[in-house]
C-alpha cells in the first residue's frame, strides 16, 4: 500500500481488498470486498460511507467496530501484492477497472473488470500470492514495473 502511495497519482488512496468471489454471469469480473475499511472518499456516487457494526457481528452488538461500508468509485485500478518466499521478493501487478453495478452488500467492495480472469486467479495461486491485495485508482504498470526493477523484485503480471 505504501509503494502504491508513492507511485500512484496524488490523491490516489490504496485500500485492502480480498479477491472474493466471481461473479456469476460475467466472466471478466470479480469482487473486490472487505469487511468496511475503504476510505469514505473512495465512495462512488450515490453510495456515500455509512458507518455500521461489522459485518461479522450482529447489528447493535455492544463490542462491534465501527465500519465504513461503501461501493467503491469506478474507474481504472491496479491491484497489488507483494509476497517473499526464501529471500526472493515477488510483486503481484493486475490492471483492471471498477466498474458500477447495481448489488448492495455490507463491507467495502467493487466489482473489477480484467482482461482474462481465470489467468489472472492462476497467476494468483501458482505463483504464491495470497487472495489480499491493495487496490488503488490509476493505471500503475509501468510504475509498478520500474519500481520493481530499482527493488530488485520480480514482478509478476496477473
Amino acid at each position: 500500500m505504501l509503494l502504491q502511495k508513492w507511485i500512484a497519482n496524488e490523491g490516489s488512496v490504496p485500500w485492502l481488498a480480498d479477491i472474493l468471489m466471481l461473479h456469476p454471469e460475467e466472466k471478466d469480473l470479480f469482487l473486490a470486498w472487505h469487511c468496511g475499511n475503504a476510505p469514505a472518499g473512495l465512495a462512488a456516487e450515490g453510495s456515500p460511507a455509512r458507518l455500521r457494526g461489522h459485518c461479522s457481528f450482529e447489528e447493535g452488538f455492544a463490542g462491534a467496530l465501527a465500519t465504513s461500508e461503501l461501493t467503491v468509485r469506478p474507474g481504472p485500478v491496479s491491484a497489488n501484492r507483494i509476497v517473499e518466499h526464501h529471500g526472493e521478493f515477488r510483486l503481484l501487478h493486475v490492471d483492471g477497472t471498477m466498474v458500477t453495478r447495481d448489488d448492495r452488500m455490507r463491507g467495502s467492495w467493487g466489482w473489477v473488470a480484467v482482461e482474462d480472469r481465470e489467468r489472472m486467479l492462476r497467476t494468483v495461486v501458482e505463483e504464491g500470492f495470497v487472495h489480499h491485495v491493495s487496490i488503488v485508482h490509476g493505471g500503475l504498470g509501468p510504475r509498478v514495473r520500474e519500481a520493481c526493477r530499482y527493488l530488485g523484485m520480480r514482478l509478476v503480471v496477473g
